[in-house]
């Protein structure tokens, strides 16, 4: 079976913030200034040029972040991508003991794998994300929270009959 891999919701989310954040940062501190000039040849359009790399680098900066989360569930164990820090983080099920998965009425607003070793780790790609006037967590957190459990449970029981 291959792998599944699942963006979590915030990874949209953070993606077309970076893609706005570009594309308006373009037109208000690039094309805005430069027709300003054109137009009336005063030099006070130019310091707003100085705006275009912050702007620039804001919006690719949050389209990275946003293109670098997601979560890989293989038949054998589960890794993920946090949004900042290098590297990937794996966890082998054998290692699981517990997956626990928050509701938006109790506990931590992370996924957290419990470890056979005592640890709790933290699944930081996947954290709860509630949709606007609502109660209820989002679809990307719910379909990759069941997928993460499953084959936790699948991996479980098949181990457990050998």
């Amino acid at each position: 079976m291959p792998p599944l891999v699942f963006p979590p919701g915030k990874t949209t989310r953070f993606r077309w913030i970076g893609a706005g954040l570009l594309v308006i940062g373009a037109v208000v501190f690039g094309i805005v200034p430069v027709l300003g000039f054109a137009l009336t040849r005063s030099p006070s359009a130019i310091p707003l040029l100085l705006g275009l790399p912050v702007a620039l680098l804001a919006g690719a900066g949050l389209w990275l972040v946003g293109t670098r989360r997601r979560i890989e569930i293989s038949p054998d164990q589960v890794t993920w991508s946090p949004p900042v820090r290098g590297g990937d983080d794996r966890v082998p099920f054998a290692q699981i003991r517990h997956v626990e998965v928050p509701t938006t009425a109790r506990g931590p607003n992370t996924v957290t794998l419990h470890l056979l070793d005592g640890r709790v780790l933290p699944v930081s790609a996947l954290t709860i994300t509630l949709a606007q006037a609502s109660n209820y967590a989002d679809a990307h957190y719910q379909e990759t929270a069941y997928a993460l459990t499953s084959a936790h449970e699948a991996w479980s029981a098949h181990h457990r009959t050998r």
